[in-house]
């Protein structure tokens, strides 16, 4: 009798999803491909993240999720923008998303990049006086398009995922109305 195919334990934003949740259950002898997440899939989400923070997206963008999952796939390197990004954080990229997870690091914080990362102080800036001494203000104007940005993408973000989803809820509606 035919065994059903294991069912699929991840989930999440095809964007960050690392190549062998997605081409689970089709594993060959020579590249056994687990089904359920790893920390190697958490590390290749990392890496995908880290990319977007420094070009402003994702490396596999498509206007589909099929589409996000044929570049993942593809066996491609991720290809960071060498006039946005130092070879140091290029090479972070590349360790993290790697195509075999037995490649990516098992510890994120082994990756040199990521490691000096960890001695960065941030400072506190407060946004209006403040009993911070001489530290500047932030200024309105500064906040209200800093603001303006975030709401602008999280519109783009949720009218591309309407865009993806779209589709799904005509063919459901389609088929409710053969029934």
């Amino acid at each position: 009798p035919d065994t059903p195919p294991p069912a699929l334990l991840a989930c999440g934003t095809a964007d960050y999803v690392a190549p062998e949740l997605v081409l689970a259950g089709t594993e060959s002898p020579r590249d056994p491909l687990p089904v359920a997440p790893t920390t190697a899939a958490d590390v290749y989400s990392l890496g995908v993240l880290l990319y977007e923070l420094l070009h402003g997206r994702t490396p596999h963008h498509s206007v589909t999720q099929q589409g996000v999952f044929d570049k993942v796939t593809s066996g491609m390197p991720i290809i960071c923008d060498a006039r946005i990004v130092s070879n140091a954080a290029a090479a972070a990229i590349r360790s993290l998303t790697a195509r075999v997870p037995t490649d990516r690091p098992t510890n994120p914080t082994s990756v040199p990049y990521l490691a000096a990362m960890r001695g960065v102080e941030t400072m506190a800036v407060p946004t209006s006086g403040g009993d911070r001494g001489s530290a500047p203000a932030v200024p309105e104007s500064v906040r209200q398009r800093k603001f303006s940005m975030m709401y602008t993408a999280m519109v783009v973000h949720q009218a591309e995922q309407k865009e993806m989803l779209e589709p799904l809820y005509e063919e459901k509606e389609q088929e409710e109305e053969q029934q």
